[in-house]
Order: structure tokens, then sequence, then C-alpha cells
């Protein structure tokens, strides 16, 4: 087959001269014909809603490349196979043929071989194990679509590990395509905000093949003001805060404070400790230990440690759990106690260090234990290490939407191991303080009581 394909490269190259290059009137306007034609290295395309960003990409940008610069691979991923022929491998074959530029196009693959020697190739890539189909080859363009759908561990590895080594042999470029993320908190917006990223944004406004007037026909209908975050994000394509559509309702202000401020192991603070464990082998393991104050007023439940790591084996996880055993001394430890190998991790764990694990919070309990941690987060009882790991991943989790269109968070995009077994150490810590013990006696309290109980046997005199 290679060889075929270099005997129709080597035929065509005269009959390629007619092709022509996609122009600047066909594009979807002036904005994103800049991005079209940008030589730069690294690129986030974050734009409202019908914007045109897909097509942009794969009628203008990607054939022009391919036409104008022979030799030249380019490659085109996004979450969904089906979503990558729709929205970018057949609108791309079809832009080639306009352009009367010769191909040969594997259908299977989804791999376009160009009379000149470029190649376009699209695939598509939603977990770890997928993704490491990319590995071994090099490119000069890389485009990853709704980079905002990506679960952000996904899409850091993905970028990171994966792909700027493609990029290495060629001097290639990386190009993040995307809407607004429903949480701001993510490593789509972290290279937005970074200065080595170049960020193009259009609206739907720009687009010129979309009328001006149906456009605003819709917002109307839907009532959606210009000053209102979903105006910002589906419109504008700009990345807003968006509190309705975090689980966890932590604030800052409320619920954070200063790591190193409070010594929790200091003997006359009183402190008592629990430790909650989520395992995980491709996901995080992550280990929490919580504190509270038996005789504290306001019932705080302090996050004191936290340790997490993905790909985690027992020689791992073991030296943390003693640490915590022998530094914390938990009353209680809640661990996740589900069939198969976390199971038997965790009866290993169970065995080798003598701890006794409480099963977890069950999935069909996920709904109100959520709910009792937001309790804490709005009244103010829960406290998280400012600018912690755990603070950081209650902005990252998301609602969404179950098959009896009842609201849970949503399992496709960013999960938080770390908030799972800080919810489950929260739980232990609130089996103590469901019923707070009364305080000990001042020595005055005390010698009262013991005087009203003498006088009411008739007897005035002092113990």
């Amino acid at each position: 087959m290679f060889d075929g394909l270099q005997s129709l490269i080597l035929r065509d190259r005269k009959s390629g001269d007619d092709a022509r290059l996609p122009r600047a009137d066909e594009s979807a306007g002036p904005k994103a014909w800049e991005w079209s034609t940008c030589d730069d290295r690294l690129t986030v395309v974050m734009t409202g809603r019908q914007a045109g960003k897909s097509t942009t990409c794969a009628r203008d940008r990607v054939p022009r490349l391919a036409i104008s610069r022979p030799g030249w691979k380019q490659l085109y991923m996004t979450l969904v196979r089906k979503n990558t022929k729709k929205f970018f491998w057949h609108p791309v074959q079809a832009r080639l043929r306009e352009c009367n530029a010769r191909f040969h196009a594997d259908q299977t693959d989804m791999r376009a071989v160009l009379w000149n020697g470029s190649i376009i190739e699209a695939t598509s890539a939603d977990d770890i194990a997928t993704i490491q189909r990319v590995r071994g080859d090099n490119w000069n363009d890389v485009y990853i679509d709704e980079a905002q759908a990506y679960p952000d561990p996904l899409l850091r590895e993905l970028i990171l590990e994966i792909i700027f080594p493609l990029l290495m042999t060629r001097g290639g470029r990386l190009h993040l395509l995307g809407t607004p993320p429903d949480s701001i908190v993510t490593y789509f917006v972290e290279c937005l905000k970074d200065p080595k990223w170049r960020w193009f944004n259009w609206t739907i406004f720009d687009n010129k093949y979309v009328p001006r007037a149906t456009v605003q026909q819709t917002i109307d209908d839907l009532g959606l003001e210009p000053g209102s975050n979903q105006y910002q994000r589906e419109i504008l394509g700009l990345p807003v805060k968006d509190p309705t559509r975090l689980v966890f309702e932590y604030e800052e202000e409320r619920n954070g404070y200063y790591e190193g401020s409070i010594d929790f192991l200091k003997p006359e603070g009183g402190w008592k400790f629990a430790a909650g464990v989520d395992l995980g082998w491709q996901d995080m393991t992550s280990v929490h230990v919580v504190g509270w104050q038996p005789h504290d007023p306001e019932q705080g439940v302090y996050e004191v440690f936290n340790w997490a790591q993905s790909n985690a084996t027992l020689d791992d996880i073991t030296p943390i759990l003693q640490h915590v055993r022998s530094t914390y001394k938990p009353r209680r430890w809640i661990g996740d106690r589900a069939s198969g190998g976390d199971a038997i991790i965790l009866e290993t764990l169970t065995a080798r260090m003598k701890i006794v694990f409480e099963r977890k919070p069950g999935p069909g309990e996920l709904i109100e234990s959520i709910g009792i941690v937001n309790t804490d987060f709005r009244k103010g009882r829960i406290k998280l290490i400012r600018g912690g790991e755990t603070a950081k991943d209650c902005g990252k989790v998301v609602w969404s939407f179950d098959a009896q269109n009842k609201r849970v968070p949503n399992q496709k995009g960013f999960h938080s191991d770390r908030m799972d077994s800080f919810r489950y150490a929260h739980h232990a810590a609130r089996h103590f303080m469901a019923k707070p013990p009364k305080p000990p006696l001042t020595y005055q309290e005390e010698r009262i009581l013991r005087i009203d109980a003498e006088n009411k046997r008739g007897d005035n005199g002092e113990w």
C-alpha cells in the first residue's frame, strides 16, 4: 500500500499544479481567518457556540497548509470518533476536492495523502489507553478539538506526555480548540492564561454564515442578558465562573485556612482525627486525614493531611498509612470496599496493618453524602488548606444529568479522588460529632453543683 501511495504521489505531482488555496473571503470571518493563517507554535481557540471553529480548522487552516507546504503532516483529534468524522474528516475531504487537490484517502484509518506528500490524519482518544495510539509518530501541526470536554487529567497527560514529544522532530505546533468549560479551574483554562499560548476568540456574530437576525431571535427567546454567565460563556466564548454548575460549594474566604497556622499535634489542643482512603489504579489513590476538637462549638472539620498518587501500588500506599496511623492515630478509618482489585488491596492492607476499614457511602448514597458535605461548606464548618489540591478540585467537579434526568456529578468529565477520600473522612468525623459531648466543668461550676446537691439532701456542708 505504501508503494502504491508513493507511485500516486510521484505520478500526480504535476497534476496537482492546478490546486488552489482556500481564500479569506470563503472563511467564517476575519478573526477566524487570522487563526487559519497564523504561525504561532501554541494556540488556544476558545469561541462561543456555533462560531465555526471546527469548520475553520477543517475547511481553511488544514487544507491551506497541506496544499501550500509539501510533506506537511497534520493530526486532528477529538473525544468521539463519530464527531471526528462529522466535524472534520468529511469536511476536510470535501474542501480538498473543492480546491482541486488530488489525494488518496483511507476511510478506515481516516488518513489522507496528498499529491505533494502532505498527510492529514484524524483520530479519537477518550481514555488513557486509546491516546497511547498516537505515540511514535511526528507532526507539524496537531489539533485537539473540544478540549473543554476532556477529563482534566487526561488532557494534561495527552499534551505534556504524548503530544509535545511528537512535535520535537519537526518543530511542530499544537492547537487547542473548544468552548468555555463549566469549570474555570482546568488545564484548558490554564493554557489560556499562560503567555506562551496565544488566545484566539470569536463569536457566532463573527460567523458570516450564520444569520445575525436568527441568533438575536434565539437570544431573545431564551431571555439571555448580555451580563449573564450563560451569555458570556455560550455566546461570547469567555471563561466565567458559574458556582451553580459546581458540585462542591467551597468558598476560599469562608472555607479556607492557611497551612501551618494550626498545630494539630499540640497536646492541649485536644484534636481528634479520622481518615478516608479512596483506592485507584489509572486514577488516583487518595488518603485524607481530617481533624476536629470535641468541644468546638462551631463543630469545625479541618483538612489536616492529604496524599494522592496515580498508579499507586501497595508499596506506595503502605508507608503513607503507617505515617497516618503513627502520627494522627485516627479514631475511625473509612475506605473504598468496592469489589474487584480495590477490595483485594484493602483486604491486604487490613491484614498487613491491622486497620479496620469501614464501608464508604454507597452509590445510592452519593447525593446525600455530597449534600452533607455542602451543608458544612455553607455553614463554614469545613476548612480546607488554601491553595491546596483538594480546594482546587472543588472548582473542577461539575453537575451533569443521568438517564433519569437526575442531577449527578459528571462522571465523564473531571472526577476528584481527593474529594472522595475527604468525604469519607468527613463522614467519619461527623459520626463522633453528631452529639458533641459537653465540655468539662470548671472547678467553680463543679463546686456549685456539689453545694446544690447537698442542699437538696438538707445538708449545707461542703464535700
